[in-house]
């Protein structure tokens, strides 16, 4: 009786580390979804910032702007 009862519990012990490494798997894989769904915005986000230092470090405010064409 004791040798089936250890059985036993041997394949509830194997079925419960097979549920675990499930669960590290779907870990894995809702990171990596997250991370794929989430990456364009952070591209879109770069982007937006480059072009805002750009036209902060480029803006026309200083002496040696001309005021349009035809002024000197």
């Amino acid at each position: 009786m004791s040798v089936s009862g250890t059985e036993t519990r041997t394949t509830r012990r194997d079925r419960l580390l097979e549920l675990g490494t499930g669960a590290q798997s779907l870990g894995v894989v809702v990171a990596v979804g997250v991370t794929v769904e989430l990456l364009p915005f952070a591209i879109l986000l770069a982007y937006m910032l480059r072009i805002t230092t750009v036209a902060r470090t480029s803006a026309g405010f200083g002496p040696f702007v001309s005021d349009g064409p035809g002024w000197s």
